[in-house]
C-alpha cells in the first residue's frame, strides 16, 4: 500500500468509528434550542469534506456548551475534522486531551487519531529531511498510543488499518536509526 492510500485510509477508518459513535445513542440536546441545529450543520460539513468549517463549528458548539453528555464527543468530533483538515497539532493535542479524560472505546477513538496526528506530522518532518530526537518521539508517541488501542480496544480497527499504520510506524522508527 503506498503512502498516499494509508493518508486516505486511516481518516477514514477513523470517520467510520466515530460514524458508528455518533449513531449510538441520540443526541440528547443542551438546555438552548439552537444546540441540534448548529451539531447538525458542524456534522454537514465534516461528512461533505469542509473540515475547516467543521472545526470552527465544533469550536463553537465547545464554547457555547462546555460541558455535559455531548462534550467528549463534540472535542472527538472536532479532532477528526482537525486531522482530515490537515491541521495535525490541533488534532493530536484536542485527541490526547480527550484520550486523557475518558475510558472505553471514546478514548479507543481519541487514541485512534491522536496516533493518526502524531503520524502525519512525523512524516511530514521525515519528508523534510528532519530525523532528529522531535520527530522520532512523535513516532515514539503514535506508536504507543497504537499500542494502547490494539490492546485495549480492538474492535475499533475496522480493516486492520491501524494495525498497518502501526507496522509502517515500526519501519520508520527502524530507518531513523
Amino acid at each position: 500500500m503506498g503512502m498516499s492510500m494509508a493518508r486516505l485510509r486511516v481518516p477514514a477508518v477513523v470517520g467510520l468509528a466515530l460514524l458508528g459513535f455518533s449513531g449510538c445513542t441520540d443526541l440528547a440536546a443542551p438546555s438552548g434550542g439552537g444546540f441540534q441545529q448548529q451539531y447538525f450543520a458542524a456534522r454537514d460539513a465534516l461528512e461533505t469534506g469542509r473540515y475547516d468549517a467543521a472545526a470552527r463549528s465544533y469550536q463553537k458548539l465547545l464554547k457555547n456548551y462546555p460541558a455535559g453528555a455531548v462534550e467528549a464527543r463534540l472535542m472527538l468530533e472536532l479532532s477528526h475534522a482537525q486531522l482530515r483538515g490537515g491541521d495535525y497539532e490541533a488534532a493530536s493535542r484536542a485527541a490526547r486531551s480527550l484520550a486523557a479524560s475518558q475510558t472505553g472505546p471514546v478514548r479507543g477513538m481519541a487514541l485512534a487519531v491522536a496516533a493518526s496526528a502524531d503520524h502525519e506530522i512525523a512524516r511530514s518532518a521525515i519528508a523534510a529531511g528532519d530525523r532528529g530526537a522531535a520527530t522520532r518521539q512523535r513516532l515514539q508517541a503514535a506508536a504507543s498510543a497504537l499500542d494502547e488501542l490494539l490492546a485495549e480496544y480492538p474492535g475499533l480497527d475496522i480493516g486492520k488499518a491501524m494495525a498497518r499504520r502501526r507496522a509502517l510506524i515500526t519501519s520508520e522508527l527502524a530507518a531513523l536509526g
